[in-house]
């Protein structure tokens, strides 16, 4: 029985131990990202999200990508050309106006927007 005993607590000892180890690993990684967390979320650096810096800049990518998904999908194409206007961009406008009049051309909601722009 001596040695039965003793493979045991040998067994015991290393599960012991990696279980010990295991909980070490995981309080340093944590303690590791809430130090990112709290010393990054404190910088004055401008963040760049996707290469974008601006949340028009977020907002055309999203529906460009949208759109790149659905073609068809007459909102998205209404929705760059308000964005457009807003920057000043008249004739990006007036294509993504186009571009939503040749997926319906008898859209009034298309009219009201290209009114509304003054296109």
């Amino acid at each position: 029985m001596g040695k039965a005993e003793n493979k045991n607590t040998k067994r015991q000892r290393s599960t012991g131990l990696y279980l010990a180890c295991g909980i070490l690993i995981l309080t340093a990684l944590s303690i590791f990202n809430l130090s990112l967390y709290y010393l990054g979320g404190r910088s004055q650096k401008k963040e760049r999200v996707l290469g974008l810096t601006s949340p028009v800049d977020q907002e055309v990518s999203y529906w460009q990508g949208l759109l790149d998904f659905n073609p068809e999908y007459l909102e998205g194409w209404l929705e760059l050309a308000k964005i457009e206007v807003s920057k000043g961009n008249y004739s990006e406008a007036k294509e993504f106006i186009l571009k939503a009049e040749n997926i319906d051309p008898n859209s009034g909601k298309v009219k009201k927007v290209r009114e509304s722009l003054g296109l």
